[in-house]
């Protein structure tokens, strides 16, 4: 499988400080297919088992809760699986996730685990200018976000998952730039999932894309050129039952996780829109 290639804007665009996010990120976290993983919907009246410290930034840390068993009202019969981008759980991300878990017409329960295990790409890399900062991507992209070893970790945490919340029917998957990419390995012949979204995405090659089987929903910004997303939308296998995308014009890379300034209303408006998307797309083909 390929490293995943970073667009101009992937390498440029800087993520939201964390720390100027007021919104509070609702997950709770356990441990599945080996990974810390972020789970919605949650109940409070879960048993809370320790609070620890979890690493959203390289230099900056952040207290989450921890919270062990679930206790679903109802429980949920459609799942997600979300792969973060690079910068791995920041606010904004973890925000979309509670939207497709509590917004649309059906609950989900939806797992964000953390693939790159604690690592995440450092704020100072960016811009990458410098070949010591090319370097040290290039090194993050090859090695925590390897394409290979994290399928395997996708199929492992819905595996297990599946196995531990047996009354979901259906699994579908999404992912942002560098998870926009990888969800694509996922969607091919014999993929547990039933449907996949891309996010501002790394598009695959054409001998990825043909393989895939699964009704598929781009959503490009900008930065994603027109040309890139029809030809990606071109090689998908024909016999896929539903394609589509859409293109944010006035929106940059990663608006819809860990560079989206959601304090700007036009940001907020378009980050809105795309998980609202998002939600009527599973929603009909899951």
């Amino acid at each position: 499988m390929s490293t995943f290639k970073q667009s101009t804007a992937c390498c440029t665009v800087p993520p939201i400080d964390p720390k100027e996010v007021t919104y509070s990120p609702k997950g709770n976290y356990q441990n599945v297919g080996g990974l810390r993983t972020c789970i919605l919907p949650f109940s409070f009246s879960a048993r809370v088992s320790q609070v620890t410290l979890q690493v959203c930034h390289a230099n900056d840390f952040y207290y989450h809760t921890d919270i062990t068993g679930d206790d679903f009202s109802h429980p949920p019969t459609h799942a997600l699986v979300v792969l973060y981008d690079i910068f791995a759980f920041h606010s904004n991300t973890l925000r979309g996730a509670d939207i497709l878990a509590t917004s649309g017409d059906r609950s989900y329960l939806v797992l964000m685990p953390d693939f790159f295990e604690g690592k995440v790409a450092d704020w100072d890399w960016y811009p990458d200018d410098t070949p010591e900062k090319t370097e040290k991507l290039e090194g993050f992209l090859s090695g925590p976000g390897n394409t290979e070893k994290t399928v395997e970790k996708v199929m492992m945490v819905q595996k297990e998952a599946s196995e531990k919340w047996k009354g979901v029917q259906k699994w579908g998957v999404l992912g942002y730039c560098w998870g926009g990419w990888v969800v694509s390995y996922c969607s091919g012949p014999s993929t547990p999932f039933s449907a996949v979204a891309q996010l501002h995405p790394g598009f695959v090659g054409k001998n990825i894309a043909e393989k895939i089987i699964i009704p598929v929903l781009a959503i490009a910004s900008k930065d994603e050129p027109e040309e890139r997303v029809k030809r990606f939308m071109n090689e998908l296998n024909p016999n896929i039952s539903y394609k589509n995308y859409a293109i944010f014009p006035k929106m940059e890379h990663g608006w819809l996780s860990a560079r989206g300034d959601l304090e700007k209303e036009e940001v907020k408006e378009a980050y809105e829109e795309g998980y609202k998307m998002m939600l009527d797309f599973f929603g009909e083909w899951m």
